[in-house]
């Protein structure tokens, strides 16, 4: 369902128009971020799933199945276009590749036993492997979890960016026929 709705902002006192508001997590979203590879793809993560928005679209263009306890936050990668990273309150983070599966999780990281509450991906230097990208995890304990990445989920494929916004586009069609068809 859309909304368009006219405010003012409280500190200026400027009216402001809110573009649109689509709803489709049963609970709230937990994160909201924007692809570092696509202006206009943006992610959004409920207590249950995530969903891949497509801007102009009224609809997702990719619901994941609904994960089997509660997710607390989520990530793109900062280095391939079709990973996402998902922490999870039974204290794993699912690691999604979604030109290798989209049904499942392509690997779970087992971080600890309390709910994965933030992550973070950032580039580093290592000593023996010289610029590397890790995996920073902080739990609901207040523990902070540093994971080298795997080098697949580090180096990007040939012409991978193509082929993700290839992807990304199919799903975008399917889903404005799906609501064509439910018209």
């Amino acid at each position: 369902q859309e909304t368009s709705v006219l405010e003012r902002d409280e500190k200026s006192g400027k009216k402001q128009v809110i573009k649109s508001a689509y709803f489709d997590h049963v609970r709230p979203a937990t994160t909201l971020q924007r692809s570092p590879f696509y202006d206009d793809i943006i992610l959004s993560v409920g207590t249950q799933s995530f969903n891949i928005w497509k801007e102009g679209l009224v609809d997702p263009i990719f619901r994941s199945p609904n994960a089997s306890c509660s997710i607390e936050c989520s990530s793109w990668s900062s280095s391939r276009p079709g990973v996402i990273f998902v922490g999870k309150s039974d204290g794993e983070i699912d690691i999604w590749d979604l030109l290798s599966t989209s049904h499942k999780p392509r690997a779970v990281i087992q971080v600890g036993s309390s709910a994965v509450t933030a992550i973070q991906i950032w580039k580093g230097m290592d000593v023996e492997r010289g610029n590397q990208e890790f995996l920073a995890a902080g739990d609901a304990f207040g523990s902070l979890h540093i994971f080298d990445m795997p080098t697949h989920l580090e180096k990007m494929l040939d012409n991978e960016i193509e082929i993700m916004r290839q992807y990304l586009d199919r799903e975008a069609k399917a889903a404005q026929y799906a609501r064509k068809m439910r018209k």
